[in-house]
């Protein structure tokens, strides 16, 4: 083989790694979930989701719904399940980390159990979004 079609097929070779590479590496203008299954993003997203709207939205409801109930003289030790604060969302009190007794069902809220709610919002004692669902 001579040398000229050694570099053709070395720089083809580059070539082909270099565009695997950069179909892996995914888009850098995205949203992505963080551990707590919270969604942030992920460079300069030109376009939010719905699905992210109504999450981020989630959030803030689900933190005035806390901080109301804090006022109101909530007792959080317990790791009360503080209800449904929107449709098909519920709001629920655990420990930061997490223990056993989170995972409950009598420590749960009832409505995300029983199916009236699809999607629950976990914060700890001081208000924190520890887990999203």
């Amino acid at each position: 083989m001579k040398r000229a079609e050694l570099i053709v097929i070395i720089a083809v070779v580059a070539v082909i790694i270099l565009a695997a590479l950069l179909f892996l590496r995914g888009d850098e203008d995205t949203w992505i979930k963080d551990g707590r299954g919270v969604w942030i993003a992920h460079g300069k997203p030109s376009q939010t989701p719905d699905e992210v709207k109504q999450q981020q939205d989630a959030i803030q409801l689900a933190e005035k719904f806390f901080d109301n109930s804090k006022k109101a003289g909530q007792d959080f030790s317990a790791g009360p399940c503080l209800g449904v604060f929107q449709t098909d969302w519920v709001l629920d009190v655990v420990h930061n980390p997490r223990d056993k007794s989170d995972d409950e069902a009598k420590n749960q809220c009832a409505a995300y159990n029983s199916g009236q709610a699809h999607h629950f919002i976990e914060m700890d004692l001081t208000g924190q979004v520890v887990r999203v669902q």
